[in-house]
């Protein structure tokens, strides 16, 4: 027996269910089930079950049944028996129904409606073959809104969406329209036609505002993929921001003479573009350029620019599903000076559960090339704050030990992990969690490490177009081995520095929260405030850090505020 296939809209049986909801609109509206009236004879006008003739064309089901009942028994031909197979589909009670249609069906001359609603029942049996048939019994009904409907459902669970669509499509009018345009945006959605599925969905919307097809067809919306509506985008943003701590000191390490101050101001600003290029369902794909820098008051050998690059291609699998591959490419400058090259490759597959959210599951694969390295330092005597045994040498290290092969960042890494985003509409909230794990596998022993993160994050609409985000990040960064640097407040000069033994251990902490305000279309402005707290079993690495922000962000093009 063939059924509606559970992994694309709502599952088998909740699809039976939605349509079960709509058959009770259709055999309560006028012109439908209950408006085939035959004509009543003088016997069952007296008989004392006459009243359950007009309850249930009334609608009043529950209370016409036994009299119904009485009726079909006294006259098994009267129009009794199928009114009465007519309020058990009302009431969905299939299993009782059927029996009663197919005993009116297999008379001489059965009306096709009839058969129509034995085609129904069936439907709802899961009796996907036994529906077709009846369908085929009821063809001179073929062009009435209840048999185009279960036509194009009976052909979408066969898995032929292309078929079904324009069916569906083609119930335009009528308590029939909010489901036939829901199933045909679905159906749509499975053949590949996002744009006629989304324009069916808001159909469906529209045509019963505050229904459960209302809410079915937004949920069905909102998991369809691709979920970014812009096919370009270009932002623009400047701000002005206070950090406490620049230069990353930890506690009172002796800051270098040419650096008066650990704090500064600074000037920021970013520029991100990028456009879809491609679509050809079930495919699609993009590129984007993004250019960030900082320019600070003071401490201008610190000033940042980082252009970066990327490409993306997506596969949609089904209208909640879709897989993305994507490749970035980052290059870093600080002081106007190559610091850093990057390369990363991203599989991530993307899936939407309705009112439970969106879940990402991501790998991905990186490269990192340091230009900047590390010195390697004079050998020392043996002893932590021997003499060096160049009397020219203003610090010596560990003997035997390369410091510049051994603090080599350059490395291969791989992360992968998950991010699962609820939208909470009683809260007008957007609430966020995740989880990553990473393996860096770098050239220099002390810098290999394995991580992991967890993340998460709120996003709450408030009045007034403001806009209130959080976010939280904590991470356990274990190296694989000690480092070589020195501990503060060891360096003296002509001395071997003293190394710590233990094994690097970090643990990173990072809190944001920022306001935001949309002042017009394409114009939005906001404060933030981010806190980093790092927690390092070697003391240069433990440091805290506290930045001030104010922004401005101008959008262009239809995804401008898409993120």
């Amino acid at each position: 027996m063939t059924r509606l296939r559970p992994r694309r809209a709502r599952g088998a049986r909740a699809a039976r269910a939605a349509a079960a909801l709509a058959l009770a609109a259709l055999l309560a509206a006028p012109g439908a089930g209950f408006a085939a009236e035959a004509a009543t004879s003088g016997a069952e006008r007296a008989a004392p079950g006459a009243d359950a003739l007009a309850l249930a064309r009334a609608g009043r089901c529950e209370a016409a049944l036994s009299g119904l009942a009485a009726l079909r028994e006294a006259s098994p031909e009267g129009p009794a028996a199928l009114l009465e197979a007519q309020c058990l589909l009302r009431l969905r009670r299939y299993a009782e129904a059927a029996p009663r249609l197919e005993a009116i069906v297999a008379r001489e001359g059965a009306p096709a409606e009839a058969s129509l609603h034995l085609a129904m029942a069936r439907f709802h049996l899961g009796d996907v073959d036994g529906a077709e048939a009846a369908l085929a019994g009821a063809a001179p009904l073929a062009e009435r809104a209840e048999h185009r409907l279960y036509r194009g459902l009976v052909r979408l669970s066969r898995g032929d969406a292309a078929a079904a669509a324009p069916l569906l499509e083609g119930v335009s009018d009528g308590s029939a329209a909010p489901i036939a345009s829901y199933w045909a945006g679905v159906a749509w959605l499975r053949a590949g036609d996002a744009a006629r599925g989304r324009a069916a969905l808001l159909r469906a919307r529209a045509l019963a505002p505050g229904s459960a097809w209302a809410e079915q067809a937004a949920r069905v919306l909102a998991d369809a993929a691709p979920a970014r509506e812009a096919p370009w985008w270009i932002r623009l943003t400047s701000g002005y921001e206070y950090d406490d701590n620049v230069v990353l000191r930890a506690g009172d390490v002796p800051l270098a003479r040419e650096i008066s101050s650990q704090r500064d101001t600074r000037a920021m600003w970013r520029v991100e573009a990028g456009g879809e290029w491609l679509r050809r369902e079930p495919w699609s794909a993009g590129a984007w350029l993004d250019y960030a820098g900082t320019s600070h008051d003071d401490l201008d050998a610190l000033d940042v620019q980082l252009p970066t690059a990327g490409l993306w291609l997506d596969r949609r699998l089904d209208e909640r599903t879709r897989l993305r591959l994507s490749y970035d490419f980052g290059w870093a400058f600080v002081d106007e000076a190559s610091f850093l090259q990057s390369h990363g490759g991203t599989l991530s597959a993307i899936r939407g559960f309705g009112a439970w959210g969106t879940t990402q599951l991501f790998a991905r694969l990186y490269a990192y090339d340091y230009h900047v390295d590390d010195a390697d330092v004079a050998d020392g005597s043996g002893g932590d704050l021997s003499v060096c045994p160049s009397r020219f040498a203003l610090v010596c290290g560990v003997p035997g030990v390369d410091e510049a092969s051994s603090r080599d960042r350059d490395g291969w890494g791989a992360a992968a992990g998950f991010l699962h985003r609820v939208a909470l509409a009683k809260l007008r909230s957007e609430l966020s969690l995740g989880y990553t794990y990473f393996d860096y596998d770098a050239e220099g022993e002390e810098q290999s490490y394995r991580a992991h993160e967890l993340r998460a994050g709120t996003r709450t609409r408030l009045p007034l177009a403001l806009e209130l985000r959080a976010e939280g990040a904590w991470a356990y960064r274990p190296y694989d081995r000690a480092a070589s640097v020195p501990e503060p407040f060891a360096l003296f000069l002509n001395r071997q520095y003293p190394t710590s033994g233990r094994r690097r251990r970090d643990r990173v902490a990072r809190v944001e929260v920022g306001l935001e305000r949309r002042l017009a279309d394409r114009v939005r402005i906001g404060i933030l405030y981010s806190y980093l707290d790092s927690d390092s079993t070697h003391e240069l690495f433990s440091y805290d850090r506290h930045i001030v922000g104010s922004y401005v962000t101008i959008g262009f093009g239809p995804g401008r505020w898409a993120r």
